[in-house]
């Protein structure tokens, strides 16, 4: 199961198939676009197809290129992004567009340059427990302990490092 959006002739990006996207997850889910192979008479098969994406809290502005899957589906194209970008690191809802581009040579051979941009498409990314406004203090000291003797070899290997440099 994945994530799926559906391109349509408007440019439109429609959730066909939503699914739980936690924050952090890493390729575990799945998004798909699936696009019609034919765009007012143009192969869609041939373009490169780039995904670019906003955060929704830190507002960083992000590319990813998206692999054409061979197999496709159905009568559609389908493009895979596997979640091992930043793309759910952080909760809300993430905005994205796709640009499909595509360069070549005309039949005088002439370069040609193709541009398809898509309207803006959401991904809603829920967050995951903030554990540390649970957990009481009483549990909070063996942690505390692990995190200073984790300090402490760090200091250590600081140490050792410069006397032998």
């Amino acid at each position: 199961m994945a994530y799926t959006f559906l391109l349509e002739s408007d440019n439109c990006l429609v959730a066909s198939r939503r699914e739980v996207i936690m924050q952090r997850s890493k390729l575990v889910d799945e998004i798909h676009f699936l696009v019609n192979p034919q765009y007012k008479e143009e192969d869609m098969s041939i373009f490169n197809a780039m995904l670019e994406y906003i955060l929704p809290i830190s507002k960083e502005y992000h590319t990813l290129e998206l692999v054409q899957d061979q197999d496709g589906y159905h009568d559609y194209l389908k493009f895979v992004v596997p979640f091992d970008c930043n793309l759910s690191s952080e909760a809300g809802d993430v905005q994205f567009q796709i640009t499909f581009t595509f360069v070549g040579l005309d039949a005088d051979g002439k370069c040609v340059q193709k541009v398809r941009k898509t309207k803006v498409g959401k991904l809603h990314v829920t967050p995951v427990a903030a554990w540390s406004d649970i957990v009481p203090d009483s549990a909070l000291s063996s942690l505390d302990q692990r995190i200073i003797k984790t300090q402490a070899q760090i200091n250590e290997l600081g140490y050792y490092a410069q006397i032998l440099n």
